[in-house]
């Protein structure tokens, strides 16, 4: 290891200088007698102002010496005081006594084949054996650095060129740092990932053809599921069994789903031929009820009602008036008191019902009510009192509840019977005799505030109208005319919410799924094709579903069966078609959160025109 930090050992050319530090020279007497013999001069060659004083040990073969005599000399008799403790010899003959030196001496591998190599290349082009810290070489090879000395061995019997200086490993390594640290921002990786994606997307091949492979078959399982149910709970005997059964009424509220009519066959005839509307009557005819039962008995209703075909079944079912189906809900939202209302609310005598009980009641009056001819909404004299005088949700729930309840009353008050009950109620003739209101919703967001607003006067002026055409003498004054409107009617502000809401959604999806990480004009842009095409699929799937709806609530699609049946597999298999096509376009996730989640929150399907 004492050879570690020798600074050349051998040199092809006239004129080779490499420099070792001053503080190693006395190593050089550790070199082999006869590698010492080899050395003939040393010249001390002043280094650098910053680095030390360095000596430089000049070797060449003989042939390359003896047509440059002339340099050497001159150089030995300069430096002849440095070099007479290296105790020079003569040089050696030839390449081969350098190899042969230097493998005796521990630097090279003692073979043949590598002396043949070294004295080959030596003949031809310079080369030089360095270790750690090679300085400076007078010839146009590289200097040499970084790489230990047996590195540099295996390197030279390999015939590889030696490993990059330390130093250029350094500033490189610091290159790469920086160009790290100033390369591409988080914008452009979420670029490339999104691209990266979109080529494996469209390697995979997940095209119309692909997806509609995957949904047609799950479409069509799904019709034959829900056909063998419809088939197997034809029998009201099943359907009986199956509600007093365990989990009997889950089941029966899944049949019951209003979505489920879009994927298979109808089937709410067979609930309403299995007269499951009876029990939850019989329960809210009772006094004394506790809420849990009231509140399955009212879903329950609810469930039955939601739609018209189903809602009159269950109406003409019962043909005594006191057994109505409006009777019964009524009674839940109100609590009919014994004798008349004598003055009290509704809202203190709800026996004890949660607000959201009271609510779903309501809905379900106004479902049974708007499915009916107005012919047959009878009812009695507290169910009019009881509407204009409580104090109850949903009839305050904000501006929309006062116009809820006065297009509930313009309903009912369209039965001549009932028109007759109001004319001797003195709170209802003081309730249709007020000027009525305007207000607006409690909001920041204006649009907001103008789809929650309420407006009763023209509302009230129909109704004093419906009750002075069947009884002139109620009034003194004939009432005024219609009232112009300042804002669209109750069903026609639910559906623009629900459209809004729907759009709002879609464009929210789209932008944040299309977004490609930048804020520039091409990522603008793009963020705003992707939301056009996010709408018009969007608008598409909902002006199918809606048409599927006025279909299913359709007379014949209730009572002929098999022309049902067939109108179901059609539309399921379209619904799979139109679902495979719009599912590139970013719409199928905000359409199913819209139908399966907003609109039963915001009640999209509820007729609220008077």
């Amino acid at each position: 290891m004492a050879f570690r930090n020798l600074k050349c050992l051998e040199g092809a050319s006239s004129r080779c200088k490499h420099f070792l530090p001053h503080q190693q020279w006395p190593k050089l007497s550790l070199l082999p007698p006869d590698l010492q013999r080899s050395v003939p001069a040393a010249v001390v060659r002043p280094a650098k102002p910053s680095r030390p004083a360095a000596l430089a040990i000049c070797t060449a073969p003989t042939s390359i010496a003896s047509s440059s005599s002339s340099s050497s000399s001159s150089s030995s008799s300069s430096s002849s005081s440095q070099a007479s403790r290296l105790s020079p010899s003569p040089l050696p003959a030839s390449p081969e006594s350098w190899h042969q030196a230097a493998s005796r001496a521990g630097f090279l591998p003692n073979s043949s084949s590598s002396s043949s190599s070294a004295s080959s290349s030596s003949s031809s082009s310079p080369f030089c054996y360095a270790s750690n810290s090679l300085t400076c070489c007078s010839q146009p090879s590289p200097p040499i650095s970084g790489a230990s000395f047996w590195q540099l061995r295996r390197g030279f019997a390999s015939g590889q060129p030696p490993p990059m200086p330390r130093v250029r490993a350094r500033a490189k390594a610091k290159a790469a740092v920086v160009a790290e640290s100033s390369g591409p921002t988080y914008a452009d990786k979420l670029s490339e990932a999104r691209e990266r994606l979109q080529v494996k997307a469209e390697q995979e091949e997940w095209n119309f053809k692909s997806r509609s492979l995957v949904v047609l078959p799950l479409s069509t399982a799904a019709w034959l599921a829900l056909f063998g149910t419809y088939y197997y709970y034809s029998d009201a005997s099943r359907v009986k069994d199956l509600e007093g059964g365990p989990g009997g009424t889950l089941v029966i509220d899944a049949l019951g789903w209003r979505s489920l009519a879009h994927f298979g066959p109808y089937q709410m005839p067979n609930l309403v031929q299995a007269r499951l509307h009876e029990k939850p009557l019989e329960l809210l005819r009772e006094d004394e009820l506790k809420d849990v039962r009231r509140a399955w008995a009212v879903n329950r209703l609810g469930m039955l009602t939601q739609r018209r075909e189903p809602a009159k079944a269950v109406v003409e079912m019962e043909r005594d008036l006191s057994k109505l189906p409006l009777e019964a809900l009524f009674r839940s939202v109100f609590d009919e008191p014994e004798e008349g209302w004598g003055g009290r609310t509704a809202g203190g005598d709800a026996l004890g019902l949660a607000s959201g009980i009271q609510e779903d009641a309501a809905k379900s009056c106004l479902d049974i009510i708007s499915a009916l001819p107005p012919e047959d909404r009878a009812v009695p004299s507290w169910v009019l009192s009881g509407l204009v005088c409580s104090r109850a949700r949903p009839w305050t729930d904000g501006p929309q509840g006062e116009e809820w309840r006065t297009s509930v009353l313009l309903q009912l008050l369209r039965t001549p019977s009932n028109c007759e009950k109001a004319a001797k109620l003195p709170e209802v003739m003081a309730f249709v005799q007020r000027p009525g209101m305007k207000m607006k919703a409690d909001t920041i967001f204006p649009l907001r505030a103008y789809l929650m607003s309420g407006e009763t006067p023209d509302l009230l002026r129909l109704c004093s109208r419906l009750i002075a055409k069947t009884v002139p003498e109620a009034f003194s004054d004939p009432p005024d005319k219609k009232a112009p409107r300042d804002t669209p009617s109750l069903q026609a502000k639910h559906d623009i919410r629900a459209a809004w809401t729907s759009m709002l959604l879609t464009v929210t999806y789209a932008a944040l799924r299309s977004w490609p990480g930048a804020f520039d004009m091409p990522a603008l842009t793009t963020v705003v094709v992707a939301s056009g095409c996010a709408l018009l699929a969007e608008g598409a799937l909902e002006v199918l579903w809606l048409g599927q709806e006025l279909m299913i609530e359709s007379e014949w699609y209730y009572e002929e069966r098999s022309k049902m049946l067939l109108a179901s597999f059609i539309m399921s298999s379209v619904n799979a078609i139109a679902w495979a096509a719009a599912f590139q376009y970013y719409a199928m996730v905000p359409f199913f959160a819209s139908r399966f989640v907003k609109d039963d929150f915001l009640d999209v399907y509820r007729s609220y025109a008077p």
